[in-house]
């Protein structure tokens, strides 16, 4: 029988706005709260919100302001959505003309000044002169970032090097095709283990003794993000944190003091789009690291005890991102491009972990052509780190959606790119060896919805006398799927949360969809004891027609109740579903300037410690629910925004708490929570 009951977590009436004028107060930030994905107008990474000022220097004249600070001026403000070359990311490309042959100079610098849709209005931090310096600065100075490389092997195929993932000729000295790091029972991978559990037996936290979780340090972060700076999952080694900003800074902790250890990387190069992170194994720590465009283009290996910077490969093409958590398997690394801008396609990677030599590579968009239209269309590629077998050698990837949708003028309902599209909005199975598609599973063939299905899990279930393996696969389209791990047959499949005209295949008048494309399961699953378990955020996005391109613009955070639902892994029937609402966080000072919030949304993930399921809200609840039945077990006010997943060791449990808060003086910064000694 499923049980639905609702939680509420304060008690504080609002008066709310009507939502489009709460939308587009506060667009800048619902846009990228669920992934910390880049906003325009973004301040520089290394800027503390806790410590600057705000500018109040009378106007520049024209002419002071000079062709060198307009350049510096695009920089601070605009490369976190255009890219530092204008090549575009969140936003749009705008160089090379791009952005001539749609806007004269007048509208720019009007839709600078006052905003449109996510970009938000820059006439309150800068002068006529500096915003008619940057557009002019667009307009006549800003080309792409085109550079020679070699060609990458095909899929299937080695690198022209030919290496040897072991990182030896010699097989006396061959390193283990697995780390050995993995050993480690704390969390060594992203999601903690290779079927991506996200669950752990092994901490003496329990629903008995949760309230006894006490606060005992916090690592701030330098600089910030007020979008969020550390969208990651945590690793925890040998009584060490390893985890990376958005700034691609990596960093190493000590779990018992909080105290830094080490830290590489420059948090001045740019911002990843997220979420991004690291893994660790054979002595290194691997991660994304940003290139000259400002943005994730390269994956990096640091020494594992000093930071190190070992070799660094670009396999971006000079063109797509990488924005992903690499994953460490087979003596390889796995990393995946993001499927953006135009002409692009989605493609995994694999890493030899010794030099960094691209072994093979999968690209997620089956036609090469990009279904005829590779000036328009692009998309697929890997958001998150696989599930996997050992021993089978598989890896399991969920793939994003295709692009342009739902479609553009002159191509309604993504008539860009005709037919199914695979494998987007999929899940592959690769031979981890040599990347081969040993089968494809594709949830929405055709999307027009951006309905990411990037989440993979393998559950353990009980079969007769024998216990069998189910590969759970869902996404932002809040369907969550049971999957056969050998063929890809589909078991069973279960809808969560609200749904409400996501089944439309073309439309010609204003809808308003659930999911939106900010909403669905966005963040990691659980499972444990043949138990899957999702959060859903309940964000509808307003369509005009099936032409409006910019829609993600009009998704609307923040209004809807989330959900938790566990669900038996080996049938798809929900066991039990707890709708989470909330006034939000009326009973702090920290957001009670926040009255155009009407509920939260979870984007905290899922973490399972014994019988308990740990989630976050994004307004920084910190929530325990007991697993068996959905009721709320704890709850701990966070001092900010919660977008990123908290690791397990022992009898503690450590938080990425992302965004700075100048209402509570802080930054970004790790909470570590402790089992007090109550002897």
């Amino acid at each position: 029988m499923v049980q639905t009951f609702k939680v509420a977590l304060t008690s504080k009436k609002f008066a709310p706005m009507p939502l489009s004028t709460m939308h587009r107060s506060f667009t800048a930030l619902i846009l990228l709260a669920l992934l910390a994905l880049a906003a325009c107008g973004d301040e520089p990474a290394a800027t503390d919100p806790a410590t600057t000022e705000p500018t109040t220097a009378e106007p520049a004249s024209p002419a002071a302001v000079t062709a060198e600070q307009a350049e510096t001026l695009y920089v601070a403000h605009c490369v976190n959505c255009h890219a530092r070359d204008g090549s575009g990311a969140v936003g749009p490309p705008i160089a090379d003309g791009i952005a001539n042959q749609k806007y004269t100079r007048e509208e720019m610098i009007t839709q600078v000044r006052d905003g449109q849709g996510a970009m938000p209005p820059f006439s309150d931090r800068l002068s006529e002169s500096e915003m008619a310096a940057i557009v002019d600065y667009v307009r006549n100075d800003l080309k792409q970032i085109v550079t020679e490389s070699e060609p990458l092997p095909a899929p299937g195929t080695d690198s022209p090097t030919e290496a040897d993932p072991s990182g030896s000729d010699d097989p006396e000295e061959a390193v283990p095709a697995v780390p050995p790091e993995l050993a480690d029972t704390a969390w060594p991978l992203p999601n903690r283990d290779h079927f991506s559990s996200r669950a752990t037996t092994d901490s003496p936290i329990n629903k008995s003794n949760v309230r006894n979780l006490k606060e005992v340090w916090r690592y701030q972060v330098p600089g910030g993000d007020v979008f969020g700076n550390i969208t990651t999952a945590l690793l925890i080694l040998d009584d060490v944190i390893y985890f990376q900003e958005r700034t691609g800074v990596v960093h190493a902790v000590d779990l018992s003091t909080g105290k830094g250890i080490w830290k590489a990387g420059n948090p001045n190069a740019g911002t990843m789009f997220g979420p991004n992170g690291v893994a660790v194994g054979w002595g290194k720590v691997f991660s994304t690291k940003i290139g000259p465009r400002g943005r994730g283009e390269l994956v990096v290996a640091y020494d594992m005890n000093t930071g190190e910077e070992l070799w660094a490969s670009d396999i971006t093409s000079n063109r797509s991102e990488l924005n992903i958590q690499p994953f460490p398997h087979g003596g390889l690394v796995f990393a995946s491009s993001s499927g953006f801008p135009a002409g692009e396609r989605g493609t995994i990677f694999a890493l030899d972990q010794a030099t960094g030599s691209v072994v093979w590579q999968f690209s997620t968009v089956e036609d090469e052509g990009l279904w005829g239209n590779p000036e328009i269309n692009h998309g697929g590629g890997a958001w998150y780190p696989p599930s996997a077998d050992p021993e089978t050698d598989t890896l399991y990837y969920g793939v994003g959606n295709p692009y342009p949708y739902p479609g553009i003028p002159g191509y309604p309902a993504g008539a860009s790119r005709p037919g199914d599209n695979r494998w987007t909005n999929s899940t592959v199975a690769l031979d981890a060896a040599t990347g081969e598609l040993r089968w494809g599973f594709q949830a929405f063939p055709h999307d027009i919805f951006d309905r990411d299905h990037v989440l993979t899990a393998i559950a353990e279930v009980a079969a007769d006398s024998e216990t069998r393996k189910v590969i759970i696969s869902t996404g932002k389209g809040a369907v969550v799927f049971g999957l056969d791990p050998d063929t890809g047959e589909e078991l069973w499949r279960t809808p969560v949360g609200k749904h409400q005209n996501d089944q439309l295949t073309s439309f010609n008048e204003t809808i308003e969809v659930f999911p939106g494309v900010q909403g669905g399961v966005v963040t990691p699953i659980a499972t444990a004891d043949g138990v899957a378990y999702v959060s859903v955020v309940n964000a509808p996005t307003i369509y005009n027609s099936d032409e409006d391109y910019q829609a993600e613009e009009r998704t609307l955070l923040f209004t809807n109740p989330s959900n938790v639902v566990a669900i038996d892994a080996a049938t798809g029937e929900i066991i039990w579903d707890v709708e989470v609402t909330a006034d939000l966080l009326g009973a702090t000072d920290l957001f009670d300037s926040l009255d155009w919030a009407e509920q939260p949304d979870l984007f905290g993930g899922m973490t399972v410690v014994n019988d308990l399921l740990f989630t976050a809200t994004y307004f920084g609840q910190i929530l325990a629910f007991d697993r068996s039945n959905g009721e709320l077990a704890w709850v701990h006010q966070a001092s900010s925004s919660v977008n990123g997943w908290p690791a397990v060791s022992g009898d503690m449990i450590v938080f990425p708490v992302g965004q700075p808060s100048e209402i509570a003086g802080t930054g970004p910064h790790l909470v570590a929570f402790k089992l007090a000694d109550l002897a």
